[in-house]
């Protein structure tokens, strides 16, 4: 997504760390990797917009969109076909 070396690494992983340490204080779930992709995309943006491949940032978006419905009816499947065969 964006070039990433040893500055911008940490920068990556500590504003992650931060963003779930601040979550977890807030009782709030979060995903970790959500806040990395986030950290890559922020950081990179700082650094210039045109170095990041906003493609694979979209797919990435994509993915978790349809993520939690397709993981939903899957198991709502799962769960009705054991509740008539329990």
């Amino acid at each position: 997504m964006s070039e990433i070396n040893p500055a911008t690494g940490f920068t990556i992983e500590f504003g992650a760390a931060m963003t779930a340490l601040i979550s977890s204080k807030l009782g709030l779930p979060i995903s970790t990797t959500h806040c990395l992709v986030g950290s890559v995309v922020a950081v990179g943006v700082v650094k210039s917009r045109e170095n990041i491949e906003w493609s694979i940032f979209r797919n990435i978006v994509i993915s978790w969109v349809v993520t939690l419905p397709v993981a939903g009816m899957i198991s709502a499947s799962i769960m009705l076909l054991l509740k008539f065969a329990l």
